[in-house]
């Protein structure tokens, strides 16, 4: 079988790839009439209907530019945009972003505690000072609640988790009375809550139903306690103990 080549005569005209706005699509196209079609088209003027038509092919070109070039950027971490195409190509490369985070802060807690003469000095009775356990809640002047993610003991000080001693007040007889202590402890926007959830025998596949379906992120699992991070009006930490086991 013999075959005919057919020759495109587009190919010897010479058409530009670089416009990327409407005006220059404008420009182009009308430089393109007036080189290739001068005996046709040759009247520019605004007026012109023949004009109409090559400004929507501009109008057109300047739509499809733009849809392109927002497609091709949002499939670059680097230069992505929408949030949902974040997300995916998170996703795909195995990081799971959280949708929100907790407000945290750190507190300052104080203690005072009495003075209490040793080798002759006047030091604090650490027989008064407390240990303030994690996840023990305080409240703000604006009704927040936060919990303390690690203890405040302040029996305990280093270079890590010090503990500030200072002289409160003094008695009559110019001898410190009252000592303050003071530590810096990390906290949690948040409150604890505590939900029982008895298994019973073996089940296959089996689900519990949770205060609710907003939350944050999962803590840690171990053994039969599973820690969850809630977020209803205000984040939550929820800490279910399971009762029975699951079964041998």
């Amino acid at each position: 079988m013999a075959y005919t080549k057919v020759s495109n005569k587009t190919q010897d005209k010479d058409v530009k790839y670089l416009s990327k706005d409407f005006n220059s699509f404008k420009q182009q196209l009308t430089e393109f009439a007036e080189i290739y079609f001068p005996n046709n088209f040759n009247d520019f003027s605004e007026g012109n209907p023949g004009m109409m038509f090559l400004e929507m092919a501009a109008y057109v070109g300047d739509v499809l530019s733009f849809y392109t070039d927002t497609q091709l950027r949002e499939i670059f971490l680097q230069l992505a945009e929408d949030k949902e195409s974040l997300y995916n190509l998170a996703y795909s490369l195995g990081y799971k972003p959280k949708n929100s985070t907790a407000a945290s802060v750190t507190l300052d807690v104080s203690q005072l505690v009495p003075s209490k003469l040793i080798s002759g000095s006047y030091e604090p009775d650490y027989d008064y000072a407390l240990n303030i356990t994690a996840n023990s809640t305080f409240e703000s002047i604006e009704d927040a609640s936060f919990y303390i993610t690690q203890d405040a003991d302040f029996n305990f000080s280093s270079s890590y988790d010090p503990t500030t001693v200072s002289i409160f007040n003094y008695d009559n007889l110019d001898n410190p009375e009252y000592f303050l202590l003071k530590k810096k402890v990390p906290a949690i926007s948040g409150e604890v809550r505590t939900k029982n959830f008895p298994i019973g025998p073996v089940e296959k596949f089996k689900t519990i139903s949770l205060f609710s379906r907003d939350f944050l992120s999962k803590i840690s699992l171990k053994e039969l306690d599973i820690f969850f991070l809630f977020l209803l009006n205000k984040v939550l930490v929820i800490f279910f103990k399971l009762l029975n086991s699951f079964g041998k």
